[in-house]
């Protein structure tokens, strides 16, 4: 191996020589001394301290702008479209913590020496709705416990820059998260709870609840007063609502916030006490701690005090009964029927005459087989060879009859029996003969046969095919002397039978010779036997009896379901009635003999009517509901099922006081801070309520008296269908009316004195023709010599009665027709069977004259006559209430001062008047100028629990780019709310009935329907 060593360097020559440079360059380099400011790593802890207080003074800063302008519905602009409208009031508080935030963090800034470190947030324009969105989106918000006393907040996108001589030497992008000590989440939501319970409808917990049940008990309670006399000319007025409604908010604030606002409480009792002790007394059954609080005081008699008057609650049951409906249909069965031509009318059909007969009557007829044993008839005879033409036949036939015991046909099915059966063997001979001819020569031919049948016969009868009632085996039906009145039942039956389908037709034998040759003439006859005397009367007796017990079935209804038409009354007592059939036909396994067939028959025929005429006022009644809705439509006062919902609201949710908020600092107390505290029908501003700008109507009402009298348009609309038109009012309206107007003098100076003659002559003239219907109805079941007997008779009758509108009034309700049969039966001596068959007549008679025009006064007379007596009462009406609690009764209720008729008959004719009714639609508006809560401060710990959150409608904005030009972002909505509500009424049938006389049918506020306007 051959080594060069030409040009190397020895290696410790090269280590020396590094060794030398490192040491040379160590020295250049390196400083003089150490530096005295802190490290980036020191700098950055000191900044991101300053960043989480910067944040958490961010938080509370939004939070209490945000309580102080609350975003409720955002702007039409781009910060306001980027809220959206789904979390309106978190979103604005988001981007108010953004904004808020990124302008105090651009403000931090720690510089040491040549080291400065920064913090920033991306910036935001406000002209593009992304770029906000974006500043929303990068802010987390959650309540910090479960009733939103303290807020998380987390924000992204945070960056802290460090530089050293501008150049960045350190940069992080973090996501800090603080927990503020503030309740504005909690008390955001509490507000916006108390204006949806404000605005959530009769079917869940809130305003309209309570001020359903308010009113309705108001309404009940002053209605019925009413009806006993007080003089009460509007039972439910724009004052009560007033009232009311704030009863109610002041409710719904409790159970929503926490606290009612007691300027308001205050306010609401000095209101009561502005309506004065009569309406006080009306409204001492409402529901409401607040109104409980204001009456605890009161001292005035209960309404149950005022004349003996029971007032009832509205859930305790009405019971309606048939009633009328059994005696109408009593008195159809005893008509007559009348036989035109051997053809009776549906109604005739089912005239007790009628029933008794076809319980009397059989159906019987004859059934008949021929078969064939043998034999024909010949076959024609034969040429007698070619060339013959026949020229002439003849057939002749010899019949012999024998029995047949031994082939008797079988038995009837049912429901036919036999009467009786028979055979017959029938033998036919026959001879058959042609003639021939064939050229000049004549000649016969013959054949010859015999043909032998047997006929069978039964003679078969069906009892009582068309009577009513189950289809039962009758005992001993032919059987004479046996069962019920020990009648001949169907004694002679079958001899009459056979005589007229077997004697009459030559007897069986000549019968067994048609049914060969298929020419029995008549088949199928009806025979009516006899019927035992005094049945009619046994009838009658049992009839009258399941009258009064059918007339006495009732069934329990809710008062509200009847006011307003939630309930069917004729349809459930004919559903009562079908179930109880069975138990009123009283049939067993078998009849005791056709008389007992006969009872039947006419109870269950009887039934059958009595159903009858309750589906006719079932149909009545559902005609009358649409009619309702008709009116309720025209009226723009809702729907039938809205009033049914009302009068059976109830406040779902307890009233009690919500808790405290309790939060990590401790309880935080909550105060409303409303304006106004109490919302008033009337105009306010600065002067009464500091914090309105302007003037303002905080409430506007609408109250409509659907049926405020009882001629009015709506009344007259609403029966046109039934009675006698739409221009004319009932009698006993009228009547009541022309009472009232007999307290004022004719001669006196009032607007009462010409409009009460003339209401008299035509009530007059009304009852005179119920009279004359009395008279006919006298004559036509013969009771008096003559007509001016008869007029007597009637005019003995009411003698009773000594003025015109007292008649009319006794004519109405029932009461002189029961007058009149008395004097009818002293004069005539009637027996039993012609006084209830007269006082029915007399009855039905009168209540149907009552429904036509001849007996309904003109609608335009009454009201006029109306008016006056309510024009010149009013005074001393509103003078009686206001001196209410220092007068007795008698003073208050006697003469003049008592109430004029009003209201709805839920039947108008008497027997099916069992109620009157009323509805009051009850529509409210309202706004506050002011609504917030103010939270108080907790422990010393958490300054941040004093919050005010208030909504005022004022516009909210802020400054997003800081530019100085503020963005709008949206208004801080005030608290509104509408409720709709309907009143009804029930009191017992009277002329007076129920309803607002002394007001306005349709009472709008001020400003109706637009509030704080």
């Amino acid at each position: 191996m051959i080594e060069d060593e030409r040009g190397r360097i020895p290696f410790a020559v090269i280590a020396i020589l590094l060794l030398v440079s490192s040491a040379t360059v160590a020295t250049t380099m390196a400083p003089a001394t150490t530096p005295p400011e802190p490290s980036v790593d020191v700098v950055l802890d000191r900044i991101d301290a300053e960043q989480q207080t910067a944040i958490r003074r961010s938080v509370r800063a939004a939070a209490t702008e945000a309580g102080r302008n609350p975003v409720i519905e955002p702007a039409n602009t781009s910060a306001g479209r980027a809220i959206g409208e789904d979390h309106t009031f978190r979103d604005a508080l988001r981007l108010r913590v953004y904004a808020t935030a990124r302008q105090k963090l651009a403000a931090i800034e720690r510089t040491r020496g040549d080291v400065r470190a920064s913090v920033r947030l991306p910036a935001v324009d406000p002209t593009e709705q992304a770029s906000v969105r974006a500043a929303i989106e990068r802010v987390e918000l959650a309540p910090a416990d479960p009733n939103g006393t303290a807020l998380t907040v987390r924000i992204h996108n945070v960056t802290t820059s460090v530089r050293r001589h501008g150049r960045i030497v350190n940069e992080r992008t973090h996501s800090p998260r603080v927990t503020v000590g503030t309740p504005i989440l909690a008390l955001h939501d509490r507000v916006s709870t108390y204006e949806d319970r404000l605005n959530a409808g009769l079917t869940s917990p809130g305003l309209e609840q309570r001020l359903a049940a308010l009113l309705n008990a108001a309404g009940w309670t002053r209605g019925y007063a009413q009806y006993g006399g007080v003089p009460i000319g509007n039972v439910l007025s724009n004052d009560h609502v007033a009232v009311a409604t704030n009863a109610a908010l002041l409710d719904v604030q409790r159970a929503t916030i926490g606290r009612a606002d007691q300027d308001g409480v205050r306010r609401l009792e000095r209101e009561l006490g502005r309506l004065g002790a009569q309406e006080i007394l009306a409204l001492r059954s409402t529901s409401s701690p607040f109104l409980e609080r204001a009456l605890e005081d009161a001292s005035l008699a209960a309404p149950n005090e005022i004349e003996g008057l029971d007032v009832p609650g509205r859930d305790e049951p009405r019971h309606i009964g048939v009633n009328t409906t059994a005696s109408d249909a009593f008195l159809l069965m005893l008509r007559e029927p009348k036989n035109l031509g051997g053809l009776l009318s549906y109604r005739e059909e089912r005239s007790l005459e009628s029933v008794i007969e076809a319980a009397y009557t059989a159906d019987v007829r004859l059934s008949t087989s021929v078969v064939r044993r043998s034999g024909s008839r010949p076959e024609p005879p034969s040429a007698p060879g070619s060339g013959w033409t026949q020229i002439d036949s003849s057939l002749s036939r010899s019949v012999t009859v024998q029995s047949a015991e031994s082939e008797l046909p079988g038995t009837a099915t049912a429901p036919w029996h036999t009467l009786d059966r028979f055979s017959r063997t029938v033998v036919t001979t026959y001879d058959r003969t042609a003639t021939w001819k064939k050229g000049g020569n004549f000649t016969r031919t013959g054949s010859a046969s015999e043909a032998v049948d047997v006929v069978r016969v039964t003679l078969e009868g069906r009892h009582a095919p068309r009577a009513a009632g189950p289809d039962r085996p009758i005992a001993n039906v032919h059987d004479a002397r046996t069962g019920a009145l020990n009648g001949p039942n169907l004694a002679g039956v079958e001899a009459r039978a056979r005589e007229a389908l077997i004697v009459d037709q030559g007897g069986k034998d000549a019968l067994a010779r048609q049914a060969v040759r298929g020419s029995i003439e008549a088949t199928r006859v009806s025979i009516t036997g006899k019927r035992p005397e005094g049945i009619r009367e046994w009838i009658y007796r049992d009839l009258r009896s399941l009258c009064r017990e059918t007339a006495n079935v009732t069934i329990a209804v809710d008062p509200r379901d009847l006011g307003s038409f939630g309930v069917n009354p004729g349809a459930r007592l004919e559903a009562k009635l079908r179930e109880r059939e069975h138990a009123f036909v009283q049939v067993g396994e078998r009849y005791d003999g056709v008389a007992d067939r006969a009872r039947v028959a006419a109870r269950s025929t009887y039934l059958d009517l009595v159903i009858d005429g309750l589906e006719r006022r079932a149909a009545n009644r559902e005609a009358r509901k649409r009619a309702l809705s008709g009116a309720l439509d025209e009226a723009d006062a809702g729907t039938v099922d809205d009033v049914q919902r009302s009068v059976h609201a109830a406040v779902e949710d307890p009233l009690e006081r919500q808790p405290e908020l309790q939060g990590p600092g401790g309880a935080v107390g909550l105060r409303v801070d409303a304006a106004p505290t109490y919302l008033s029908l009337t105009t306010v501003d600065a002067n009464t309520v500091p914090a309105v700008d302007g003037e303002t109507r905080p409430l506007v009402a609408r109250n409509l008296n659907l049926f405020s009298l009882p001629y009015g348009e709506a009344i007259d609309g609403f029966l046109g269908s039934i009675l006698s038109g739409p221009d004319r009012t009932n009698l006993a309206s009228a009547a009541q009316t022309l009472e009232r107007a007999q307290t004022y003098d004719v001669d006196a100076e009032t607007s009462v004195g010409g409009v009460r003659v003339s209401l008299d002559q035509v009530v007059a003239a009304k009852v005179d023709h119920l009279r004359d219907t009395a008279a006919s109805i006298l004559e036509r079941r013969g009771v008096g010599e003559s007509d001016s007997e008869r007029a007597h008779i009637v005019a003995a009758g009411l003698t009773t009665w000594d003025d015109t509108a007292a008649r009319a009034i006794a004519f109405s309700n029932g009461s002189a027709t029961t007058a009149i049969l008395a004097a009818a039966d002293e004069h005539a001596a009637l027996n039993d069977v012609d006084r209830d068959r007269l006082g029915l007549e007399l009855d039905r008679g009168v209540r149907l004259a009552l429904e036509t025009a001849d007996a309904r006064p003109q609608s335009r007379l009454v009201q006029t006559a109306h008016e006056a007596v309510k024009s010149e009462a009013s005074g001393a009406i509103r003078s009686a209430a206001n001196d209410y609690a220092d007068k007795t009764v008698e003073k208050v209720t006697g003469g003049r001062y008592s109430t004029l008729p009003s209201g709805l008959p839920l039947a108008p004719v008497p027997g099916y008047w069992y109620a009157t009714t009323n509805v009051w639609h009850v529509d409210v508006r309202g706004e506050y100028a002011r609504f917030g809560v103010r939270s108080s401060r907790g422990r010393p710990a958490n300054p941040g629990a004093g919050l005010a959150y208030t909504r005022d409608g004022s516009n909210v904005t802020r400054d997003l780019d800081g530019d100085g030009d503020p963005e709008r972002l949206g208004t801080a909505r005030p608290v509104q709310f509408s409720a709709t509500v309907d009143v009804v009424v029930v009191v017992p049938p009277a002329p007076r009935g129920v309803g607002d006389t002394a007001g306005q049918r349709d009472e709008r506020s001020p400003g109706w329907p637009t509030p704080a306007e």
